[in-house]
């Protein structure tokens, strides 16, 4: 049976925005959980007891592995269960049915660890820094994105090149000048 718990002091960073201070876990359900190191980690629910300041959630590593271990209280706001597209390394957040900071990074996490270095979410492009030479520049890339009709480019996997032919479309059938924002560092 699931577990209600409500944060008895103030999170360690500030909830996201769909964060709540009170909620139902069911055992199985697998949580994010704020973590020193790694900014959230997933943990599976092996409880979820009490109330308020008696609250007690206790969670393992995902997949049942290891011991349980009771969540701090000061980080219990800051638990979020996990998206399961989010889980899978989704291409597309947007599609994500609770978009939190807990999930996008996971999201980001699994989809580098398969060389997949770009992630939208909706008509923004993410991307992290592989820092080795991958194969996703080619002739062949550009082409798939040039004779793309305009529903077929929207369902490609996220890429510069999609961004790029996008607004490039849109300049030609628009007759308006497109922008193109690049932030970050590397």
């Amino acid at each position: 049976m699931a577990g209600t718990f409500e944060a008895g002091t103030p999170p360690a960073r500030p909830p996201t925005a769909t964060a709540r201070t009170s909620i139902a876990i069911a055992p199985g359900a697998l949580v994010f959980v704020p973590d020193a190191d790694e900014a959230y980690v997933l943990k599976e629910v092996q409880s979820c007891r009490g109330f308020g300041a008696d609250a007690n959630l206790q969670v393992t590593e995902a997949g049942g592995r290891g011991g349980a271990a009771a969540v701090p209280r000061d980080v219990l706001a800051s638990v979020v269960e996990a998206d399961p597209l989010a889980l899978q390394g989704a291409p597309d957040t947007v599609k994500f049915s609770a978009l939190t900071e807990a999930s996008l990074l996971h999201n980001l996490r699994v989809r580098y660890a398969r060389d997949d270095i770009y992630t939208c979410a909706g008509s923004v492009l993410m991307s992290v820094n592989p820092f080795k030479q991958l194969g996703i520049y080619t002739s062949e890339a550009r082409r798939r994105c040039k004779d793309a009709d305009a529903k077929a480019l929207q369902e490609l996997p996220p890429h510069v090149y999609v961004i790029a032919e996008s607004a490039f479309r849109g300049m030609l059938i628009e007759q308006k000048q497109q922008a193109i924002l690049i932030s970050g560092e590397s």
